[in-house]
């Protein structure tokens, strides 16, 4: 059963063998591009680094096992890949949860000299889906929802926007690596977020506008736009 929770979790660690804005830089344009080209069952993909130490983070949520070794097949030859690892050396994969034959079999052959550890096997959480929250295997909905979906259910896309004027780093890591790579007439990068909300018949523009103003967008430096449609 799908439950929009990932089957798999890999933690990555790297030892930096350049600056630490140049693994940003890197790591920035990978994770640009695994979000629009990439393997649709990667469902997140986030990078930290720890200049005091000479080290960074990743950490990828999977879908499948099938989704990393998709990821892997599609994005090894990358120049963004390439660029994160001249940045970086890769140490250490930790796998959270179910590792395949057909991913051991992929590593065996790929010439990985980081450690690989495995064993971790899921037990309990939770991830949060609009006004649902998917608990290991079922969703649990908000008091007032009668059913998963039903005709008349609404949704509202909100986008979120750093305001004019704020300094936007990771925005900027990208455009940088852009250039690196031969892009050179982007002038500007700013990134953002999207958020889909399944709402319950009835809820309203001014309902979600309150949620954008108490939860969703940080209006300090955030803005944000609504459109509202059927689910």
């Amino acid at each position: 059963m799908q439950t929009g929770l990932p089957e798999l979790t890999v933690l990555n660690r790297y030892a930096l063998r350049d600056r630490p804005e140049a693994f940003a830089a890197a790591a920035g344009a990978l994770a640009a591009r695994v979000g629009t080209e990439g393997e649709p069952g990667v469902l997140s993909y986030r990078f930290w680094v720890d200049a005091a130490a000479g080290e960074a983070r990743a950490v990828i949520d999977y879908a499948t096992p099938a989704a990393w070794i998709g990821h892997h097949e599609s994005a090894m030859g990358w120049p963004e890949m390439t660029a994160l690892h001249a940045a970086a050396q890769l140490v250490e994969v930790r796998f959270l949860g179910p590792v395949t034959d057909g991913i051991r079999d992929w590593i065996a052959g790929s010439g990985l000299t980081a450690q690989v550890m495995e064993g971790a096997v899921p037990v309990a959480g939770f991830r949060r889906q609009g006004r649902r929250v998917v608990i290991a295997g079922r969703c649990a909905y908000g008091i007032g929802d009668a059913q998963p979906r039903s005709a008349t259910t609404m949704k509202a896309t909100v986008t979120v926007m750093l305001k004019q004027g704020v300094l936007d780093p990771q925005g900027e890591a990208v455009r940088h690596a852009l250039g690196a790579m031969g892009f050179g007439g982007v002038e500007g990068v700013r990134q953002g977020k999207v958020i889909e909300l399944d709402l319950a018949p009835g809820t309203d523009e001014t309902t979600v506008r309150e949620m954008c103003e108490k939860l969703l967008a940080n209006t300090v430096i955030e803005s944000y736009r609504i459109e509202m449609g059927s689910a």
